[in-house]
């Protein structure tokens, strides 16, 4: 089951970006100097060494491993996978960049959250989600959310969150969690630890 959770999540990651509109650009104003997010200081002996993505680097759940990553079109998405349960489900972090094209870059930190959003939504029942919040990691400023649904092909209640940041006019990065409940509660915590070490190189 963590294969099939995986593999939903990275094709809504994929199509979530495509279409997405707005008036407002992110790009072309100042950060502001919004709350600096840090992990949970009682969290950190449970991540690992900094992970080299390449153009980043990040510490994930020592307990977690990578997945070969992967690129489609102007996507390249870097999965990290827990250790499988033995009711197959597991939970998922991964990192998405998305190479920005000129049209890409008038849409705003907010509506681009939201519709990563709307593509995980589209596969949840009893959806409920958290207001938007704004915060700074590796100079960055990072929107960011949580939310809870119910899987809707299999009725399995689920919990996640999303952050995402423009990196520069040519890069965006989006960087999500989910799992089980009630793991999740556990879980989600400590991915979302990992994700406010995210570091650019």
């Amino acid at each position: 089951m963590h294969k099939y959770l995986l593999l939903l999540t990275i094709s809504f990651l994929s199509v979530a970006f495509t279409g997405c509109e707005s008036s407002q650009s992110a790009l072309s104003k100042p950060i502001r100097k919004t709350e600096t997010l840090t992990p949970d200081s009682s969290l950190l002996a449970k991540l690992g060494e900094p992970q080299d993505l390449g153009f980043a680097s990040i510490r994930i759940p020592a307990d977690f491993t990578q997945s070969s990553k992967q690129t489609k079109g102007k996507s390249t998405i870097y999965p990290f996978t827990g250790p499988r349960r033995d009711d197959g489900t597991a939970p998922l972090l991964q990192i998405m960049t998305v190479q920005l094209g000129e049209a890409d870059k008038a849409r705003s930190l907010g509506v681009t959250l939201d519709k990563f959003l709307e593509g995980v939504k589209k596969r949840r029942a009893q959806w409920s989600e958290s207001q938007l919040s704004l915060g700074m990691i590796s100079d960055l400023e990072f929107a960011y959310k949580s939310w809870e649904g119910a899987e809707i092909s299999r009725g399995t209640p689920m919990k996640g969150t999303m952050y995402v940041t423009y990196v520069n006019e040519k890069l965006m990065v989006a960087i999500s969690s989910q799992d089980v409940q009630p793991m999740a509660d556990e879980t989600i915590p400590l991915t979302e630890a990992a994700i406010r070490t995210f570091e650019m190189k």
